[in-house]
């Protein structure tokens, strides 16, 4: 009777113990499974105010939340255009999460009632949807930037990041005034619109917040944005536009000399305007080992990586870019104008056929689409994708010269000159860059008057002459005298 109980002991311990280690066993592949947090996606904060026009405040400390766990260099960190698209919808968090590539999400809510704010946030396992902490902040408006940097450490801490020893990285900053700290948000709000009224608004609401604190860093940065995207999308002479820019981002980093989006803005500048290729290199590598998730940096590069003809470089950075910021619509479009630079036209057919799905409404996309049509020599599909454009963005003067460089290429030569008659009056169509008369005067086989507004171009420092060395639209011209002169102002690498 006794050995029979020892028995009956010994395998129930046996059983228990067995048990214990399959449950064990199945915890320690759950949290194998799960692993670590290396990326996160932070969703549109939600304006719980009562008055609607306090969206710009929600949206811009969702995006300021983003720069300062972007900090973070290890942690990959989403950027702010590719969550606004989650503003309104109502997926569950694992699908955003497989959408987005991340392991974990924040979601939050803003509450602002005369000089006080609470904010609330969470943050929840991706796959699991399994919500890991939640915490509540209830502060005055005039502490608001350090409310940012105390949300932003705390969900470092939560998923295993130190903060102590990056830019300190999450620190809190001086106080700036109220009044200031909403410009910047204002002006940032507009800047992210991407028009010409937006970003013409958004320079006047970062110049408001710089004459309230000179000493804010930021503002001058985004002014720097501003100017840069005024010339590129040819509404701004880049002779009056890039100099400002530097400007704004020179005095931006003598204040902060770690800020990683004026360090970026000044490269492109730098670039773009001064043609000092080895200078804008540094600054760029720069700007990235400041902050290696700020996407704008690494898409920057990725077109100077392009005009030197370092193609495989450049779509490399390029797609990191689309990593950290998968649904911005510029990033990808750039993705498939990279590959045309390089006369890879099938790809870039591909890639900006991918970028006009994703947003059919977005209308750069188009115009890439039409370009890489042109060389291919699919005129109608070319000139289907332009007048889409003009539909959507109006009758601006890049969209305009790219339709009249269809009609020229498609033999309506009448229609062609049409078009630039009307360019070449400013009282119609505003500012209109000479690189673009000057492509299409390379359409209509016309190689003089092409010359003499490419020569203008260089002239003026208008941004985009940096193509010279790559650029498929300008073979036509590119065995001619002057163009070798004109690259070697602009001083085109070698490789290209």
């Amino acid at each position: 009777m006794h050995t029979a109980s020892i028995l009956f002991a010994a395998v129930s311990i046996l059983l228990i113990a067995v048990t214990v280690s399959h449950y064990v066993g199945k915890e320690s592949e759950k949290k194998l499974t799960v692993g670590p947090i290396q990326s996160i996606a932070v969703l549109p904060l939600a304006n719980l105010s009562s008055d609607p026009a306090q969206e710009y405040f929600t949206d811009g400390l969702t995006d300021e939340l983003i720069t300062e766990l972007a900090r973070i260099g290890t942690l990959r960190v989403i950027s702010h255009t590719s969550v606004a698209v989650y503003k309104t919808s109502h997926k569950r968090v694992p699908e955003i999460g497989r959408e987005l590539h991340v392991d974990a999400v924040v979601e939050g809510t803003v509450e602002r009632v005369g000089d006080r704010v609470r904010i609330r946030t969470q943050l929840i396992q991706a796959a699991t949807d399994e919500h890991l902490w939640a915490e509540s902040y209830d502060r005055n408006l005039s502490d608001i930037l350090r409310v940012e940097s105390d949300v932003a450490r705390d969900i470092a801490r939560q998923i295993g990041y130190r903060t102590s020893d990056a830019h300190t990285q999450l620190t809190a900053q001086r106080p700036i005034s109220t009044e200031a700290h909403e410009n910047y948000l204002k002006g940032c709000y507009r800047w992210n619109q991407r028009t010409e009224a937006g970003l013409r608004a958004g320079i006047g609401h970062f110049q408001k917040a710089i004459e309230l604190e000179p000493s804010y860093a930021q503002p001058y940065a985004g002014l720097a944005d501003c100017y840069i995207m005024l010339a590129n999308w040819s509404f701004m002479p880049g002779s009056e536009a890039y100099p400002k820019a530097e400007a704004a981002a020179r005095k931006a980093l003598e204040i902060d000399d770690r800020l990683a989006e004026a360090q970026t803005s000044l490269a492109y500048a730098t670039f773009l305007y001064d043609w000092d290729w080895n200078g804008a290199e540094k600054k760029f590598r720069r700007a990235i080992e400041l902050n290696p998730n700020y996407a704008t940096a690494h898409h920057f590069y990725s077109i100077y990586l392009m005009a030197s003809a370092r193609h495989s470089e450049a779509l490399a950075e390029i797609k990191r870019a689309q990593e950290l910021d998968p649904l911005s619509m510029i990033i990808n479009s750039v993705v498939g104008w990279i590959s045309y630079e390089a006369r890879h036209y099938d790809l870039a057919i591909q890639q900006c056929e991918k970028a006009v799905e994703m947003d059919p409404s977005y209308a750069p996309a188009r115009l890439n689409l039409g370009m890489i049509f042109l060389k291919t020599g699919e005129y109608q599909k070319a000139t289907a994708q332009f007048e889409r454009a003009r539909a959507l963005a109006g009758d601006e003067g890049i969209v305009l010269a790219y339709l009249a460089q269809a009609r020229a290429y498609s033999g309506d030569r009448g229609e062609a000159l049409k078009i630039l008659h009307r360019l070449q009056n400013p009282s119609q169509s505003g500012f209109v860059s000479p690189w673009d008369l000057a492509l299409i005067y390379v359409a209509l086989g016309d190689k003089k008057n092409a010359l003499t507004y490419l020569e203008k171009a260089v002239d003026q420092h208008v941004g985009w002459v940096v193509r010279l060395g790559v650029d498929p639209a300008l073979d036509p011209i590119r065995t001619e005298p002057q163009f070798e002169q004109f690259s070697q102002r602009i001083g085109i690498p070698q490789t290209a």
